[in-house]
């Protein structure tokens, strides 16, 4: 594999110029196979492997994000068709083909997310290639989520959008990528703008004029900021990306109450679950002695070891999702 050109330089200059102020395109910045249709067909493997895992008499499993959404000519699927999306065929457009024969010639598309959890391999590789941009940017507040995009679909199902305060890196696995990009003025300051984008897809074609066009193939980076407006258009035959999201928002009170659960219930013990019937006139005392405990963890300190601990591994793995044991 030939080497990359993500050099200090290079992520110096994105960090001043471009981060959360402009889309842009690199060109030939990276391997042209450093991700190929086997790594995307592996990871979906991983993923139906791990789901099929969960079924009834599967141990119980604490492993946070991952999910999957399947969509047959711009139509989300539910559960009952999910099945029809197992990984078969003669490579990715091998299997993109067995696709479209199951649903009648439809053009799908296939949305994972948090795909490190499903392909370790990668989940190595894309640490390694941003290690330089996070020590530069630092870890988002609410995580760095990576996520395949595959298909032959023609447009991004859900329309014109903007995420909410995520920077996005895309690198193109296979075929050839196009994303219209809009300022978040273009639209935030026009509510008539606004209101058109109601109309879905159909809106795209009275702002494509305006919008900042961004073409991208294997061996390229694609970047937009979390403030952008985008939409993606289809260039012909099956396209399959990686977006790395830098999700910068977060809820501290969401964060912190997790991080509650796993501590409390750990302290608990076998006392965490219970069957019981609850007089209406008094707390009762099973709740009162949850609180002690929780009180218990602050004051004693555990808490804070266990923020500690969690903020380390956090750090390890720069942001991304990891299993938790």
């Amino acid at each position: 594999m030939e080497k990359t050109a993500l050099t200090a330089a290079f992520w110096d200059d994105f960090a001043r110029d471009y981060w959360k102020k402009r889309s842009v395109v690199f060109k030939g910045v990276v391997p042209k196979d450093l991700l190929t249709g086997l790594d995307v067909l592996e990871t979906f493997g991983g993923y139906v492997t791990h789901s099929m895992g969960q079924g009834a008499g599967a141990a119980p499993s604490r492993q946070r994000g991952g999910h999957v959404r399947l969509f047959v000519e711009g139509r989300q699927i539910g559960p009952t068709e999910q099945l029809k999306f197992m990984p078969r065929g003669d490579g990715l457009s091998g299997y993109i083909q067995e696709l479209n024969a199951t649903f009648d010639g439809a053009r799908v598309g296939i949305i994972l997310n948090d795909v490190e959890l499903y392909n370790a391999r990668l989940g190595v590789l894309l640490r390694e290639l941003l290690a330089p941009l996070i020590s530069r940017v630092g870890i988002p507040a609410r995580n760095v989520e990576s996520t395949i995009f595959a298909g032959d679909y023609d447009v991004t199902p859900f329309g014109i959008h903007k995420d909410d305060s995520a920077d996005v890196l895309t690198l193109v696995i296979e075929g050839r990528k196009r994303m219209l990009v809009w300022p978040e003025a273009y639209f935030d300051e026009h509510p008539e703008r606004l209101q058109q984008l109601q109309a879905g897809n159909a809106a795209i074609p009275l702002f494509e004029k305006d919008a900042t066009e961004l073409i991208a193939e294997p061996g390229d980076v694609m970047y937009w900021p979390g403030s952008a407006y985008h939409v993606a258009t289809g260039t012909g035959g099956v396209v399959a990306t990686c977006a790395i999201g830098f999700w910068h928002k977060a809820n501290l009170s969401e964060m912190i109450s997790e991080l509650v659960k796993d501590v409390l219930t750990s302290k608990l013990g076998g006392r965490n679950t219970i069957i019981d019937n609850w007089r209406p006139d008094a707390v009762p005392s099973e709740l009162e002695a949850s609180t002690h405990a929780l009180r218990e963890l602050l004051t004693g300190g555990e808490f804070q070891a266990a923020l500690t601990k969690a903020w380390a591994e956090r750090v390890e793995r720069l942001g991304f999702m990891a299993y938790r044991e």
